[in-house]
């Protein structure tokens, strides 16, 4: 209903601009405000339509045709407005003005849909904001000026909405902008992370989660079989990725593809950021960026030699680098799509390329010349893989099997029932085995001659793009869209089912330990980084060699689940606590030495550094054991409200300090005991629970944790330094010169503070960290104090210990996993 009387101003207005020498492009620009989703500002709406020619393009222009518009519209900094919602409802309700304003909807959202996808594919790019670190979080990310989003922050959120409205259920036509290959199948595949970093930019994931969602039932129910796939893994992508995103804008990216050189020393790395890295495969090294692409780079191979790299790129071209020099030597043309693969045979005399209209073109090296073109009927979009001996090509079906052929009759030799939307193919350097990976991040590895599957590789987890053999076909490469490259020992997999894996991206090795079938609830490392131990909730210890992930030991005895490993300091004993008991067991025989029935439940022990003694603490009371004959030397009671947190020796084995956690008067307390006699020496006041004690190694010090940390003088209880954390910390210890301390969010530098007679005299100050840490809500590793490493939620940790620069991680799943970071 409008108000009395506006029909026929609002009629009136529009004969006017009918009849101005503007009327056309008034026109344009009132169909869009008329059907944008929310206000836009001048900057977004010039792009959103095809300006005449001769006008120029910029805001000024437009703001003088949004004045030409009567007054159906108003401008408030820099946004157009209606000046009133009945302006709106006038222009798509009253039929009277059809004839001056012949307002095509269906027309109008496809020109925003497809104008706003072209400003999209053109503008977007990695890192926007320029914000560099990986785990810059979205909270601190300000948009530079000018903002590189100003002109597409609509189109950004809204695009898919545009598409989904252009589109009439009864209509059999072809969607604009929806063909194979595409304005759309030409974005999810260039610039789709692009646009979820932009989302994460504009506060606006969950909007893309709801469009994506929206694509993919439009692009079902109208049967577009090309995209179907592409939309869905699209999909699956934002609402597994979508914590990380939203916080962490530059979480998107991933690695595209990899190749191994002949000898297997280098690595090529090939990424969504236009560039190539060359690794070195061993320390896992970043040797050289190869930068100049125009386009994202979708596959790379070594020539059999490895004086060459071939990349395959999205703007048709193949790219041929020569090794010595890391400069461009060769561009291939000739192809009207992508490339999505490319191999050069054994001998490197031949060069096979695959593009997206499914041909296959062979090249001659010696002067790159195109010898064959063979049509190509495998999957669209999906990678061949050649034999070493170029006699064997590889393909995956439309029905998801893997063919392989011979490239002499063309003739299939053998097939194999692989997994849905296996993604990914190769051969190893003796063409006796293929591996296919899925979508799900599972790999397999096949015998070619009878078919069979020989492994089953999971540590993925997402979709694996591509992969690579090393020419000893020990090693396998395989880059994944969670991010990271990971090096496969397949001999060591054939084994024992434990692989080494490098994160090549983040020098972070990763091993993942199985053999637990309950939740871990405690590990520790030996304090050279050997071994570490896990503790379950299956009742058993594990000790694990870090080197290789290899499973030493099984240690059994506890009735129920244990709570707490720890190492002692020569390594060769281990104390476990269980509910009522702990026990001391022999780590190079494996044997139970001995059984402490301490009664109630305990809540820490500690070894003394000469390992000698065992302190067990229950709700109130500090026993403390010769581990030796196991027998209990005395026991002294401590009846303050808090519960005990934590416990440790001096290093002359002298005192011991115990902390509590917050009691009933709200108030916690850090307390020094004689050790010899159980003597009260010292009662300190601390903030917060006190979750972690440590001396330093001449025991004249001692650090306390709670809502901050606290540096006493150990002789005489003065405080000599207070550092803000903003964290609980678990675990702290001091390094051997006492001037630094090592803490699970890394290691803080300490003042060279005198005890002055005063208490508190040194006020709480931003401390910074050096080293691997992992993050106080245990969703990051951290380096430096910066985040490193997201961790995906089912791989978070329920408990974990760090060693120099080593972490260990127990999971809910019964899991253990080892990250070693790279300090180069």
């Amino acid at each position: 209903m409008f108000p009395p009387g506006l029909d026929s101003l609002y009629k009136r207005m529009m004969e006017q601009i009918s009849q101005s020498v503007y009327a056309k492009l008034c026109k344009q620009v009132l169909a869009s405000i008329t059907l944008v989703y929310r206000p836009i500002t001048l900057e977004e709406l010039l792009v959103l339509f095809e300006p005449p020619k001769g006008m120029a393009a910029n805001p000024e222009s437009m703001r003088e045709v949004v004045g030409h518009c009567g007054s159906f519209l108003v401008l408030r900094e820099e946004t157009v407005y209606f000046v009133h919602q009945s302006a709106k409802d006038f222009l798509l309700e009253k039929n009277m003005v059809k004839e001056e304003f012949p307002l095509n909807e269906d027309a109008v959202h496809s020109t925003i849909f497809t104008r706003s996808l072209d400003i999209l594919s053109r503008t977007l790019q990695r890192d926007m904001y320029n914000l560099k670190d990986l785990g810059h979080p979205i909270e601190e990310a300000k948009p530079p000026e000018p903002d590189p989003l100003g002109a597409s922050r609509y189109s950004c959120v809204y695009w898919v909405d545009h598409l989904c409205a252009s589109v009439h259920q009864t209509s059999t036509m072809p969607i604009v902008g929806l063909e194979n290959g595409g304005r759309l199948d030409k974005f999810l595949r260039n610039k789709y992370l692009y646009w979820l970093e932009a989302l994460s930019l504009c506060n606006n994931v969950p909007k893309g989660i709801v469009s994506m969602a929206k694509l993919c039932f439009l692009i079902q129910e109208r049967g577009v079989s090309h995209l179907t796939e592409l939309a869905r893994d699209a999909h699956r992508f934002i609402m597994y990725s979508k914590g990380a995103i939203e916080s962490h804008p530059l979480q998107a990216f991933r690695v595209a593809a990899v190749a191994f050189s002949s000898d297997s020393t280098r690595l090529a790395s090939a990424s969504d950021d236009d560039t190539i890295k060359i690794w070195d495969a061993h320390s896992g090294n970043c040797l050289q960026t190869l930068t100049g692409h125009k386009d994202s780079v979708h596959a790379v191979a070594f020539s059999g030699d490895s004086t060459w790299l071939a990349s395959a790129l999205e703007d048709e071209t193949v790219k041929i680098w020569d090794t010595r020099r890391w400069n461009c030597v060769q561009t291939l043309e000739g192809y009207n799509g992508s490339i999505d693969s490319v191999a050069f045979s054994c001998d490197s005399v031949q060069l096979a390329s695959v593009s997206w209209e499914n041909i296959i073109k062979i090249w001659d090296t010696s002067n790159w010349t195109c010898l064959k073109t063979l049509p190509h009927h495998s999957k669209p979009g999906f990678p061949l893989a050649f034999s070493g001996d170029f006699t064997r090509l590889a393909s995956v079906s439309d029905e998801f099997t893997l063919k392989v052929w011979d490239t002499h009759s063309w003739t299939c030799l053998q097939t194999f029932e692989g997994r849905s939307d296996s993604v990914s193919i190769v051969f190893s350097p003796n063409s006796t085995q293929i591996v296919s990976a899925s979508d799900d991040g599972i790999i397999k590895i096949w015998d070619v001659r009878d078919g069979t599957c020989l492994q089953t590789l999971t540590a993925h987890i997402d979709r694996v793009y591509a992969m690579a053999f090393s020419n000893d076909s020990i090693w396998l490469a395989s880059a994944s869209r969670d991010t990271t490259i990971k090096i496969w020992n397949l001999a060591s997999a054939s084994i024992d089912g434990t692989v080494k894996i490098w994160d090549v991206s983040s020098n972070v090795d990763l091993k993942s330990l199985e053999g637990h079938c309950l939740a871990v609830e405690s590990v520790a490392f030996t304090h050279n980084s050997t071994w570490l131990a896990s503790a379950s909730e299956d009742r058993t210890i594990k000790i694990w060699e870090t080197s290789n992930g290899k499973c030493l030991k099984t240690l059994e005895g506890h009735y129920r689940f244990v709570k707490l490993v720890i190492f002692s300091h020569n390594s060769a004993q281990l104390a476990s606590m269980g509910s009522s008991s702990s026990k001391i067991w022999d780590t190079g025989s494996g044997a139970c030495l001995h059984t402490l029935n301490h009664g109630p439940v305990a809540y820490v022990i500690a070894f003394s550094h000469d390992s000698t003694r065992l302190a067990t603490v229950t709700d109130s009371t500090v026993q403390i054991w010769d581990t030796r004959n196991g027998e209990l030397l005395r026991a002294f009671s401590d009846y303050s409200d808090g519960i005990f947190k934590s416990v440790a020796f001096s290093h002359d084995s002298a005192r011991l300090a115990t902390g509590c956690g917050v009691g009933v008067a709200g108030i916690s307390t850090v307390t020094i005991w004689d050790a010899r006699n159980g003597e009260c020496l010292h009662r300190l006041d601390q903030d917060g629970n006190v979750n972690s004690v440590a001396f330093s190694r001449d025991s004249a010090k001692l650090a306390s944790a709670g809502s901050t940390v606290k540096i006493w003088d150990a002789d005489s209880g003065v405080c000599l330094e207070t550092l803000t954390v903003n964290s609980y910390l678990r675990v702290m210890s001091f390094d051997s010169s006492g001037d630094r301390l090592n803490t699970t969010l890394g290691v803080i530098s300490l003042c060279q503070s005198e005890a002055s007679g005063e208490t508190d005299v040194v006020r709480p100050k931003p401390t910074q960290f050096a080293g691997i840490g992992i993050s106080t809500e245990d969703m990051w590793i951290t380096y430096n104090g910066s985040k490193l490493l997201w961790i995906p939620p089912e791989y978070r940790s329920k408990c974990f210990d760090i060693c120099e620069n080593n972490l260990g991680i127990g999971v809910r799943s019964g899991k253990v996993w080892i990250c070693t970071v790279d300090r180069d």
